[in-house]
């Protein structure tokens, strides 16, 4: 049995929403109260304040909850996230060419060998 992270939203009414499970491995540590969690996988980037983390043992499962409120991001963490997306797109162009430079050696080897059996 893993250990998993379950995030939960303090609504404006004051309840919590469940959001998210993730296995402790997705993220390496338990984030701690007082970290910023950035989410941008379902369209708009959301910046949620962890405010609490409990480890919970119930029957059959056990890990982490994480309780998260929603914030408005700041100019700083704007300007963050830019800067992420150039180094995502920085890092792909570098995989693209590295992956072609794999291909047309393959291609090379190949022709060779091709060469040699005629």
């Amino acid at each position: 049995m893993s250990i998993e992270i379950r995030f939960y939203i303090v609504g404006d009414d004051g309840e919590l929403q469940s959001d998210s499970v993730l296995p402790l491995s997705h993220f390496g540590s338990c984030p701690q109260i007082g970290d910023v969690i950035c989410e941008t996988l379902r369209g708009e980037a959301e910046f949620y304040s962890v405010e609490g983390r409990y480890f919970v043992q119930h029957t059959g499962s056990f890990g982490w909850a994480v309780i998260l409120r929603k914030r408005e991001q700041t100019l700083f963490e704007r300007k963050l996230l830019d800067v992420w997306a150039d180094d995502d797109d920085f890092w792909a162009e570098v995989d693209r060419e590295e992956d072609a430079k794999k291909e047309r050696e393959l291609r090379a080897m190949l022709t060779s060998k091709g060469k040699r059996k005629g």
